[in-house]
C-alpha cells in the first residue's frame, strides 16, 4: 500500500510543474500609459482593422466587404474538426426502436 501511494504522490510533486509549464506565452507588458486597446490598434491586425473602417468611412462599402473579407480569412480561422458550417451534414438522430413493453407479470 505505500508503494503506490509513494509513487502516486512523487509524480505530482515532481510531474505537476513539467507539465503545467507554457514554454509558448510571452507577456508583453503595457507601455507606460498605453491601454489594451491602443495595443490592439498599434499591432499589424488592429491596422489591417483600421484599413477596412476608413474605406467604410470613405464610402467604399464594396472594397470594405472585400477587405473584411480578406481579415477574417487571415484572422477568423475555423476551428480544426468538422462543423455544420464547413459542408458537413449535420448528424440525424439515432432511430431506438419503439418503446420497450415490460411483460404483464412485470406491471
Amino acid at each position: 500500500m505505500m508503494r503506490p501511494s509513494t509513487l502516486i504522490l512523487a509524480t505530482l510533486l515532481l510531474g505537476s510543474p513539467v507539465m503545467a509549464r507554457d514554454t509558448n506565452y510571452e507577456y508583453a507588458p503595457p507601455m507606460q500609459g498605453e491601454t489594451e486597446a491602443e495595443r490592439l490598434m498599434n499591432s499589424p491586425r488592429g491596422q489591417e482593422l483600421k484599413g477596412v473602417v476608413d474605406l467604410m468611412m470613405k464610402g467604399d462599402r464594396e472594397g470594405a466587404e472585400q477587405a473584411l473579407q480578406e481579415y477574417r480569412k487571415k484572422y477568423n480561422q475555423a476551428p480544426s474538426g468538422s462543423s455544420p458550417a464547413a459542408g458537413a451534414q449535420p448528424r440525424q438522430p439515432y432511430n431506438f426502436g419503439p418503446p420497450m413493453m415490460l411483460p404483464p407479470e412485470a406491471r
